[in-house]
């Protein structure tokens, strides 16, 4: 479905919704999307660099796009622990 030969970023364009796959399959690309998400959008400072000058201009014009990814993630995350929360708080009732 997903050609091997992809990058991290082109990767990340993938919209598994468009993609006929079961639903497993799309929340497994939903899963490795945020860790490639969260992987390729470590910068410099963090003591990880792109290990190649295509993949450092590459990762300098998509970081805001990277950010953008992480800052939705992180979001998620905390919508989904919050519905968590609030099913057990109903369960309890």
């Amino acid at each position: 479905i997903i050609p091997e030969s992809l990058s991290p970023i082109e990767f990340l364009f993938i919209n598994p919704s468009e993609l006929s796959i079961g639903p497993i399959e799309k929340e497994r690309i939903k899963a490795a999307k945020e860790i490639v998400a969260s992987i390729v959008h470590k910068q410099p400072e963090h003591g990880v660099l792109p290990s190649t000058p295509v993949e450092a201009s590459v990762l300098g014009r998509t970081r805001p796009f990277f950010r953008q990814i992480s800052e939705d993630v992180r979001r998620r995350r905390e919508t989904v622990a919050g519905n968590i929360r609030q099913d057990s708080l109903k369960e309890e009732k």
